[in-house]
């Protein structure tokens, strides 16, 4: 799981990763990988999880994608993984 919150007004992104594949930012030409900030839910009862918040300008381009896309295959029938 992962939980986004874009504050356009005050421009910070808040964020929090259960596990998910790290979400990516790119500003002024430079790309940062958002790492899990707590694990899978679902793995173990009381699991905790922190946000982080970040800033984050109407030029900053975030991505986000499900762990799907690893598994899927290329025309030579060999999985994409994570690499």
């Amino acid at each position: 799981a992962i939980l986004l919150e874009i504050d356009v007004k005050n421009e910070t992104l808040n964020y929090v990763s259960a596990g998910h594949p790290p979400a990516i930012l790119f500003r002024n030409n430079q790309i940062y990988r958002l790492g899990y900030t707590g694990r899978m839910i679902g793995i173990s009862e009381n699991n905790q999880y922190k946000s982080n918040i970040f800033s984050f300008s109407k030029l900053d381009r975030l991505y986000i994608f499900t762990d799907g896309i690893f598994e899927q295959f290329n025309s030579e029938k060999e999985e994409f993984g994570e690499d």
